[in-house]
């Protein structure tokens, strides 16, 4: 058989209602009225206890909200520390001596500046500068082939000869080979060691067949 619940404010209502016959016992009137206080003493402790449940509840809810957003201010705080004190080590980091290879490498790309907007004169002129500045840089092979591809894009053809012919000698390995033998080739060829210059060019392809230098070697020789 199911068990029916009634709440307690039911259920004092239905003690509240129910009639005593003018014979019932004292003793037991005495106790359906107790009966009657006692409950109602407990609808009112849950009913307290409710609204005290749903203050608790609010007050929780602000707190929840005070510590977002105290969170938030403080995740903007250290961001606007992290980014001052960023900011303070970039100016600082201005002042700082640095060392010989942080001064080649920032003349470096001065000087590969004025390549990639095809100022050739600046260009080999700046080169020749950093190869009497830092002669044992880490630059130092890069830089003798881009004074020989500086020199060839002033149409010292002569000059460029030298220093390719140069990086090649000291640099068997160098990633920049290929490039270094195509404009060494044209740079012969310009200078009318066409003999020469074709021997490059075809030492170029058959050590380096896949490279782009070789097809436009290729090129070159195909349209003498």
């Amino acid at each position: 058989m199911t068990q029916i619940k009634y709440p307690l404010s039911a259920l004092f209502i239905a003690l509240a209602t129910i009639a005593l016959p003018a014979h019932a016992d004292n003793e037991a009137r005495q106790a359906i009225l107790e009966l009657r206080v006692q409950l109602k003493a407990t609808i009112q402790t849950v009913e307290a206890q409710g609204n005290r449940i749903s203050e608790l509840n609010q007050e929780l809810a602000k707190l929840r909200g005070q510590q977002e957003t105290s969170k938030n201010t403080l995740d903007t705080l250290k961001a606007e520390q992290e980014s001052g004190f960023q900011s303070l080590s970039d100016r600082i980091r201005v002042f700082e001596p640095k060392t010989p290879e942080e001064l080649a490498q920032i003349d470096f790309d001065k000087a590969m500046a004025l390549v990639q907007s095809n100022d050739y004169a600046a260009a080999l002129k700046a080169f020749d500068n950093h190869a009497k500045k830092y002669p044992n840089s880490d630059y130092a092979p890069q830089v003798e082939f881009w004074r020989g591809s500086s020199a060839y894009g002033t149409r010292n053809y002569k000059l460029a000869i030298t220093y390719l012919t140069r990086f090649i000698t000291k640099n068997p390995s160098h990633e920049k080979l290929p490039d270094a033998m195509l404009t060494l080739g044209s740079a012969q060829i310009e200078s009318g060691k066409k003999t020469e210059g074709s021997a490059t060019l075809q030492n170029l392809i058959a050590q380096y067949p896949n490279s782009d230098a070789a097809t436009t070697a290729a090129k070159l020789l195909s349209a003498k």
